[in-house]
């Protein structure tokens, strides 16, 4: 497959084409790239091949530029025994060969789930025991996260209240870990008027009051689509306007896009080409 990109902006015109040759054969995927740009030519060929065997898998990568060759191989080999799943990971390269053991085993009482993790590789031995317990009443969702490794227990409830009026959405985060306690509310309140979206964002925590408005404009003609964005927050009024315009000729796509904010005007054509 061929490929041409003509990229062309206030700047300068830039061409890139690109060949990608592949084969399958079995369990073998052979994939050829060459790009060739102003600046020079570049070839790189890898080679993907994998196996499987129950419950061990291997998969073997060679990878050749004009640089050199590299290769890694990868062996994945997992049982599970009920509530625990042990996993061996070989990775074997140019520069040795590194292992992992990882064994995990979970368990779940009714709102309540238990996992413990167990990681083994040449550096040592890592251990980590973690509870998430939750309940539901209503609108409200209490998450109690506890954690402990080989640094300490850490402990983390957050506590979620949402209400919903019409096309209003209150919700109250609350958040205790060992550190203090943290709050967060956040109202998002939205109308939809024809082709016109308008949503009032209003956050209060611990620090202050923040508020954002957001409207959003668009119309579609033929084949150009209009987007208008203003947004309004404590800072001052931001407006971004967005213009998408494309044609299609048999294999060729053209694409134009005009951006027009504050700072300026940018625009952006791009045609792709494409033969088979």
């Amino acid at each position: 497959m061929n490929v041409l990109f003509v990229a062309n902006d206030l700047h300068r015109l830039d061409t890139l084409l690109d060949t990608v040759e592949y084969t399958v054969e079995r369990n073998r995927l052979n994939v050829l790239f060459v790009t060739n740009d102003l600046h020079e030519l570049e070839t790189l060929q890898f080679t993907v091949e994998l196996t499987v065997e129950r419950n061990r898998l291997n998969v073997l990568f060679v990878a050749n530029d004009l640089h050199e060759l590299d290769t890694l191989q990868i062996t994945v080999e997992y049982t599970v025994e009920r509530k625990r799943l042990n996993v061996l990971f070989v990775a074997n390269d140019l520069h040795g060969q590194n292992t992992l053991h990882v064994t995990v085993e979970f368990t779940v009482e009714r709102n309540r789930l238990n996992v413990l993790f167990v990681g083994n590789d040449l550096h040592g031995l890592e251990t980590l025991q973690f509870t998430v317990e939750f309940t539901v009443e209503r609108n409200r969702l209490n998450v109690l996260f506890v954690a402990n490794d080989l640094h300490g227990l850490n402990t983390l409830q957050i506590t979620l209240e949402f209400t919903v009026e019409r096309n209003r959405l209150n919700v109250l985060f609350v958040i205790n870990d060992l550190h203090g306690l943290d709050t967060l509310q956040i109202t998002v309140e939205f109308t939809v008027e024809r082709k016109r979206l308008n949503v009032l964002f209003v956050a209060n925590d611990l620090h202050g009051l923040n508020t954002l408005h957001v409207t959003v404009e668009f119309t579609v003609e033929r084949n150009r689509l209009n987007v208008l964005f203003v947004a309004n927050d404590l800072h001052g009024l931001n407006t971004l306007q967005i213009t998408v315009e494309l044609t299609v000729e048999r294999n060729r796509l053209n694409v134009l896009f005009v951006i027009n904010d504050l700072h300026g005007l940018d625009n952006l054509q791009i045609t792709l080409e494409f033969t088979v």
